[in-house]
């Protein structure tokens, strides 16, 4: 959406109790040598949490795991300009890659047309009419293995119940001009507000990537500007947005992007420096564990003024860590600039990658009981904080809740009698069976 009038850019039984201790006692400690009676055996050295990114200003060189903590110099980084975007698409507001072209949309008021851009020149060559329901503000696009998602997500009064998130079938996209989206409907948890005001609300968002058969979705806080971060799954229905995180960005942010292998998110937005000027920015996140993408290393770059890169609103990052951006056409008085495409290179950027992020992830143990259940399903999980769905046999999402200390209970009383699956977000084929009976 346009931004301001003038912008210058535990333990359940002792058993588990003991092998809690042992895995917590193993992974808190090194490996050293002790001589003992012509045997060599492992003795503890503890691991150090600290800064583990050579770049920043307080690294540790004797820090073995990423503690989140590191704090860099203030970083500018200027994108190059490649050329300016024609006028269909002068409120370019997401973009994705594919097929050899870059694809965007225009924001609120706009056509529900999804323009193929020509990465050298900026010019249409393709267009793709998306007949669904009218646009009320298209902020970003994202795209996944089979389908690409159009986030009808923005909200700057604060007061709408209708967010949603259009998928395509990208073959279907491909091959034709006109296509029919399916609605993936959905709701902020922690919302009760709905009528703040213009400019007021915190559940603005404009930021949308898919990664994992799941959506992220990245808030733009107009007062605090601070963001929270939401997961919801790809699938046609209706959702509740599950609530993993937040930060203080310091600003609006107004796009999202993720490297391919899902190690690097880059986020980008706009901040006031007062007096109608505004200054465009990025946050560089890598090295985070599992939905926590703000307890990595955390880097920001400043990319000038709106002068120089437009109303930065879209990025897309490659896996070479290179990419590109889109920012939407200006006009104050008698001053007008179009859209511009500009890309950008972050590999010097991506660095002091160590941390238990790159380890292999261990399955949760996942319980369910009773079998059959009545009234209450009760799911048991190691004490990570998981998403846990529960599916029907037609393919649809019932239910989610969020586990936290190691159980929850969905209530399954109102449900249809029947077999279901209780699925863990992020884990696809950790699944179990359980019958509901009347």
């Amino acid at each position: 959406m346009p931004g301001p009038p003038f912008l210058w850019c535990q333990a359940l039984n002792p058993i588990r109790l003991y092998r809690k201790t042992i895995w917590r006692t193993t992974v808190a400690i090194g490996l050293s040598w002790l001589v003992a009676g012509g045997l060599i055996l492992p003795v503890a050295r503890a691991q150090t949490p600290g800064c583990t990114d050579p770049q920043a200003e307080n690294f540790s060189p004797a820090a073995t795991i990423n503690d989140g903590s590191c704090v860099y110099a203030s970083t500018n980084y200027s994108p190059v300009f490649l050329t300016a975007l024609p006028e269909s698409v002068r409120e370019t507001s997401g973009i994705i890659f594919h097929g050899g072209l870059l694809w965007t949309h225009n924001d609120s008021g706009n056509p529900a047309v999804l323009y193929g851009l020509d990465t050298l020149t900026g010019q249409v060559v393709r267009t793709v009419v998306i007949d669904g329901p009218p646009p009320v503000d298209w902020e970003d696009i994202a795209i996944g293995d089979t389908h690409i998602y159009i986030g009808d997500i923005g909200n700057n009064a604060g007061n709408r119940t209708d967010l949603r998130i259009l998928r395509i079938d990208l073959a279907g996209w491909e091959s034709q001009d006109t296509v029919v989206p399916e609605v993936i409907a959905f709701s902020y948890p922690d919302q009760t507000v709905f009528s703040p005001g213009s400019q007021q609300t915190e559940y603005d968002a404009e930021a949308l990537v898919y990664h994992d058969d799941s959506l992220h979705i990245w808030t733009k806080n107009w007062q605090s500007q601070t963001s929270r971060y939401y997961t919801l799954p790809d699938l046609p229905g209706s959702h509740v947005a599950v609530l993993r995180d937040s930060f203080d960005t310091g600003g609006l942010i107004t796009g999202a992007a993720v490297s391919p292998g899902g190690k690097e998110i880059v986020l980008t937005g706009y901040q006031s420096l007062g007096l109608g000027i505004w200054t465009c920015f990025a946050w560089l996140l890598w090295d985070f564990p599992e939905h926590r993408p703000f307890d990595g290393h955390k880097r920001r770059l400043e990319w000038g003024t709106a002068l120089a890169t437009g109303q930065l609103e879209a990025i897309w990052l490659k896996a070479d860590r290179n990419g590109w951006i889109t920012g939407e056409g200006l006009e104050a008085g008698p001053f007008q600039q179009p859209a511009r495409l500009s890309a950008f290179d972050l590999n010097t950027f991506f660095t002091g990658t160590t941390s238990v992020s790159s380890a292999v992830p261990q399955p949760p143990v996942l319980t369910v009981f009773p079998q059959p259940a009545r009234r209450e399903l009760h799911v048991v999980l190691d004490d990570r904080y998981r998403t846990v769905q529960l599916w029907d046999m037609h393919g649809r999402m019932v239910q989610q809740i969020v586990v936290a200390g190691g159980h929850a209970v969905f209530r399954v009383d109102a449900l249809p009698a029947g077999v279901y699956i209780v699925r863990v977000e992020g884990w696809p084929s950790l699944a179990r069976t359980v019958q509901i009976s009347p």
